[in-house]
Parts: structure tokens; C-alpha cells; sequence
């Protein structure tokens, strides 16, 4: 897990939720907060945080992270020998 948020009281919170916790401050909303009060959303949204974690070399970007860090990535399993 990459993303981390650290709330008002000290609570530090990782993956799926660090996330909808950073759209709710970023953007002054309460709609990304809400889905941890439905059953089965939160496994749902960390299974999905899970996989573009997994698959983060493979996003587009200006200079990519994996490539300017990789020993904090995951390999590729079709890289590997």
C-alpha cells in the first residue's frame, strides 16, 4: 500500500480509504467518505486500490515512479525471470 492519510485525531489510513479521504478534503465533499458505510464497498474499493497498485508502473505519467524508484515497486511477473 502507497497512499497513507493521517485525519485530525492522529488516525492513519491506508489504500482505498486514504484516498476517498483525500477527495473529500481536496474537494470539500462527504460523497467519498460515504461508501464505507455500505456493506461490501470497502472490500470492492480496496480489491480495486489493490489492483492499480499492483499495475501502477503501467500509468501514464511525466516521469513515471517505478522508473525513477524501483526498488519501491512491484516487479512486473512478465519481466521476471
Amino acid at each position: 500500500m502507497a497512499v497513507w492519510a493521517v485525519t485530525a485525531d492522529g488516525t492513519k489510513v491506508g489504500g482505498a480509504r486514504a484516498v476517498a479521504l483525500a477527495l473529500a478534503t481536496g474537494r470539500s465533499a462527504r460523497w467519498p467518505v460515504w461508501a464505507w458505510a455500505v456493506p461490501g464497498i470497502p472490500w470492492l474499493l480496496d480489491q480495486a486500490y489493490g489492483l492499480v497498485a499492483l499495475n501502477r508502473r503501467r500509468l501514464p505519467g511525466e516521469s513515471p515512479w517505478c522508473i525513477e524508484h524501483p526498488e519501491d515497486c512491484v516487479p512486473d511477473p512478465t519481466t521476471v525471470s
